[in-house]
């Protein structure tokens, strides 16, 4: 397929963005950071608020002392660091 020779060229100076244009817009730039920062900041904020007044779950147990004849005694040192 061939194309006629006639065909105008395509100016791409036209598609050029000028510097003025450039330099305008830092609005969507500054609000996409807000916009970010919030989104990481409530979750931890709610969070927080929920977890203030919880009280840490504690469990509590009576040591018991272990006998002189255990399982522990008979095993080699090896094996009972390796439990471990």
């Amino acid at each position: 397929m061939t194309t006629p020779a006639n065909l105008p060229k395509p100016d791409l100076g036209a598609l050029r963005i000028g510097e003025e244009q450039r330099k305008t817009g830092n609005a969507g730039k500054r609000l996409g950071v807000a916009v970010v920062r919030l989104l990481i900041a409530a979750p931890i904020a709610v969070a927080a608020l929920a977890l203030r007044n919880q009280r840490p779950v504690v469990e509590v147990a009576l040591a018991q002392k272990a006998e002189a004849g255990g399982r522990a005694a008979r095993r080699p040192v090896a094996l009972a660091l390796r439990a471990l």
